[in-house]
């Protein structure tokens, strides 16, 4: 039988590879990292029992395959349209409880604001990682709670800089 520290070694390696990826710049190599890193999540919640969360990681490895071929914002917003109904039949078939939405409530979040906009998508990732921790805290996911911490106050960041980045832009008019 697995060890929990075995297990949290797993998710640990899974959240470096996802914070590699957000230190490329090309678009097709962070995806290919975050599947990477997803395919490293799907057996680290699987080993926790996470049930929603392996298989919400599971589709997410998918997705990132998906929007790895797309080659245009029309063809993102149809693997929205796709992944919008596997998501909730995903929902119906794996959720025991309000818990277990969560991940798959994040998940058609986070993949509608790859459709959008850079600063959505910032916004989208705050969402989706605050979801996520409330299950990882739940599920007692280490690497998870690290990584989900680490997503919102970078994405915050972001966020207030480019709000400071507006004011001053305003100011100077």
């Amino acid at each position: 039988m697995m060890t929990w520290w075995f297990i949290q070694i797993i998710g640990l390696l899974g959240w470096i590879v996802w914070l590699f990826s957000y230190w490329n710049k090309d678009k097709k190599k962070i995806l290919f990292s975050l599947l990477i890193a997803d395919f490293i999540y799907v057996i680290h919640y699987f080993l926790l029992g996470a049930i929603s969360g392996a298989v919400t990681q599971f589709v997410a490895l998918l997705r990132e395959i998906a929007f790895y071929k797309a080659k245009n914002k029309c063809q993102e917003k149809w693997i929205f349209i796709i992944l919008f109904p596997v998501y909730v039949i995903l929902g119906m078939l794996f959720c025991n409880g309000i818990i277990d939405t969560l991940p798959i409530v994040s998940s058609i979040i986070v993949t509608y604001t790859f459709t959008m906009a850079s600063r959505y998508v910032v916004l989208g990732g705050i969402i989706d990682s605050s979801f996520w921790l409330v299950y990882d805290i739940v599920t007692l996911s280490i690497s998870g709670v690290i990584g989900d911490l680490f997503m919102i106050v970078s994405n915050g960041l972001i966020l207030a800089r480019e709000r400071v980045k507006n004011i001053e832009k305003s100011s100077k008019k």
